[in-house]
């Protein structure tokens, strides 16, 4: 659970935040995710969850950084 979470989200997470320092004024950062997010699947739940969580911060760091234009 632990490893499958770090591995799925902490990349995409350090690749927006690395992003929106370096875009300056204006942009977008798009984080694709599989359809496990909306698809209940026996066996991947740690996998949906991780997707799921990509969502959850993707949002959270679009009003962070709107003032960014980004």
């Amino acid at each position: 659970w632990d490893e499958l979470l770090a591995h799925n989200m902490r990349h995409k997470f350090w690749g927006s935040s690395q992003a929106a320092r370096r875009m300056g004024e204006g942009g977008r950062i798009i984080n694709v995710v599989s359809h496990a997010v909306v698809s209940a699947t026996p066996g991947s739940g740690a996998y949906a969850a991780g997707n799921a969580g990509i969502v959850a911060m993707s949002k959270t760091m679009s009003v962070e950084i709107a003032p960014k234009k980004i």
